[in-house]
């Protein structure tokens, strides 16, 4: 495992302090909170001496290794719901939510906007919902299902780095991809993004789906410099890419979209700026 980061966080900020709740809680139950996408973000942009972006969602990725057979999962899925209704995050109700692709595997106290999202991998337990990515973990007794967003990559992250966050004297430790890691995860990320700009024809939703393109692909070619500034990160999206058909084909469906026009017009210098790194990637 990669050197440990020590990040002091930001004091009376509502969403790291319940980032540092959760992972508080869950270290006292012998188990690392790993933390994927805008957050690991932050942390590496306040490892490479970056201004990081604002955000207000938590993910909490759970790949196969963490929870390998409903067996040795159950108890861990019901501690964390345990957790997180202790806090006082509970899943939204009404019409909304029920239209939601999120809602059923997001977590928030009622009328504040942090929020969690609970992400696993190729589980070899569960089934899919009728609402991808919505991936179905437990059925409890009561009749509720318990479900989680299914993103399969998390099984590719080469290596995962320890944090360990500083509140005044107290300390609590997660886990954020490497460099390496997140290169891929916003590589998916991007190229998800693309095929949906393309797609979609509904305005709201588009200019929805543009927004969250241009994030990605800006935090793809931060992450594509910090890169060329690291030894190892390379290498190591090299071999993760060589192993992954999934990653190949990812990559060359960026070269050839790339190579369009783009899905907005404020978004030509993104894509030229993609258009020079993707053979590259």
């Amino acid at each position: 495992m990669d050197p440990i980061m020590r990040l002091p966080l930001p004091t009376r900020a509502p969403l790291f302090e319940l980032l540092f709740a959760v992972a508080k809680r869950m270290n006292q139950t012998g188990q690392t909170l790993r933390i994927i996408g805008g957050l690991a973000m932050h942390c590496w942009h306040r490892e490479m001496k970056s201004l990081p972006r604002v955000t207000e969602d938590i993910d909490c990725a759970f790949p196969s290794e963490d929870w390998p057979s409903k067996r040795e999962a159950e108890a861990s899925i019901l501690g964390l719901l345990a957790i997180l209704d202790d806090l006082g995050l509970e899943r939204p109700s009404g019409p909304k939510a029920k239209a939601s692709r999120t809602a059923r595997f997001t977590y928030a106290r009622p009328g504040e906007p942090s929020k969690i999202e609970l992400i696993c991998g190729s589980l070899s337990f569960g089934s899919a919902s009728r609402r991808k990515p919505a991936w179905r973990l437990l059925k409890l007794e009561s009749g509720q299902v318990i479900y989680a967003s299914r993103l399969d990559w998390l099984e590719i992250i080469p290596e995962w780095v320890e944090v360990e966050f500083l509140v005044d004297d107290d300390r609590a430790t997660v886990l954020i991809p490497s460099l390496a890691g997140l290169l891929l995860l916003k590589l998916k990320a991007v190229t998800d993004k693309l095929g949906r700009c393309d797609e979609e024809q509904d305005l709201a939703r588009h200019a929805h789906e543009l927004e969250r393109l241009e994030r990605h692909g800006g935090d793809l070619l931060v992450l594509f410099e910090w890169a060329l500034a690291t030894g190892g990160t390379f290498p190591s999206y090299k071999a993760a890419k060589a192993a992954n058909p999934a990653v190949r084909q990812s990559t060359e469906y960026l070269q050839e979209r790339v190579l369009g026009a783009p899905p907005s017009q404020h978004l030509e210098r993104m894509l030229a700026d993609l258009r020079e790194i993707a053979p590259a990637l």
